[in-house]
């Protein structure tokens, strides 16, 4: 059958509304239809029929014509060969998120994309053609592009984070609202040796040094209560048996006005803190020594400095000058001062420099 003829056969049955397609379906009913529908008849797959959906993605190819001159600018071209597929073998055909070009490239340099449906029909006498349904995800695939560049984006920000927690911290832990422990600390666990069972609820508060335990649970309560930044610095216990000076933070998660968990890391600080002890305690010998030229009031106050920072007692002695460093008898310094602690408080008190005189042995 000629070309013509066929074209001239396919319009006189639209136009006459006959039932194409199995079971008493009318071509027309698809006209108003939100999915792109056109039906091709021959091996040539000349278009007979197009409904509003599909024009408005494929624009306005003349009826009559084969779809490859139709729809001679289409890309990729592989398109066609699926049609004379399905065709030949009868076997449908779904294309998913279809990247496709109609004429001139889109100058904002959008791409465009189809989910294609193609399945063979009888078109009456037996007669073959195809059944094509068409829908433009184009915004669709943008849609899924922009949110996996979001989660993308996320899971490269999780991982930088989990990346800087492992340099920065010797744990992370997790609290319920109440501020008990609830999930296991793999790096609690390795610092301090404490067992999750030894740790879980307020267990964790028996690492923390007995001195510290006190102040760290009241500051821990008061930003439980007020939703507030932990971030306080304690002696915890590790696991060679040591105390060593960590910070701990915490910051409530907030979902829908509600606080369903606390999450915080713990960071060893004790080179710091050292550091920042011995600067103190430099200023604060340099700030009392300032105004003094006598030597034996610079000791004594060295000694009220130092004392209470670092040792129970201080005293200071002059020796008398050895001929013979080896001399193993006994010999008498003189007293210049001496500081002792007040029941352990840190407060002290200084005995004043005389002419007490010590034995004493060398070593």
């Amino acid at each position: 059958m000629m070309g013509s003829e066929m074209f001239s056969r396919g319009k006189a049955l639209l136009s006459r509304g006959r039932a194409l397609l199995p079971r008493g379906i009318r071509l027309d009913s698809f006209n108003s239809a939100l999915v792109g529908v056109a039906v091709t008849s021959g091996s040539d797959h000349r278009l007979i029929y197009m409904n509003y959906a599909y024009r408005k993605i494929a624009g306005e190819p003349r009826l009559g014509l084969p779809i490859r001159e139709a729809f001679r600018d289409l890309r990729p071209e592989e398109y066609f060969a699926q049609l004379d597929r399905v065709l030949e073998t009868g076997e449908a055909v779904s294309l998913e998120k279809l990247p496709f070009e109609l004429g001139e490239r889109d100058p904002s340099g959008r791409e465009r994309f189809a989910s294609v449906g193609i399945s063979k029909l009888s078109l009456g006498d037996g007669e073959a053609g195809l059944l094509i349904m068409t829908m433009d995800v184009t915004d669709q695939v943008e849609t899924a592009r922009v949110i996996e560049s979001v989660s993308e984006e996320r899971r490269r920000f999780l991982h930088r984070y989990q990346s800087l927690v492992r340099l920065e911290t010797q744990a992370v832990w997790v609290s319920d609202p109440l501020g008990k422990a609830n999930e296991p600390s793999h790096g609690w666990e390795r610092y301090t040796g404490q067992s999750w069972e030894e740790c879980r609820g307020h267990g964790w508060l028996n690492a923390v040094h007995p001195d510290d335990r006190e102040p760290a649970l009241a500051k821990w309560l008061k930003a439980l209560e007020q939703l507030s930044l932990w971030d306080h610095v304690y002696r915890l216990k590790a696991s060679d048996g040591t105390y060593r000076h960590v910070r701990a933070r915490g910051v409530p998660i907030v979902e829908g006005g509600q606080v369903v968990e606390w999450v915080g890391t713990i960071a060893d600080v004790e080179q710091e803190w050292q550091q920042e002890r011995r600067r103190k305690l430099l200023e604060r010998a340099a700030a009392v020594t300032a105004d003094l030229a006598d030597l034996d009031e610079v000791l004594r106050a060295l000694a009220e400095v130092i004392v209470p920072a670092v040792a129970d007692g201080c005293a200071i002695y002059l020796l008398p000058e050895m001929e013979d460093e080896s001399l193993g008898s006994p010999f008498f310094g003189e007293r210049v001062a001496s500081t002792v602690g007040e029941d352990g408080a840190g407060d002290c008190r200084c005995v004043p420099s005389g002419s007490s005189r010590t034995a004493t042995s060398p070593r």
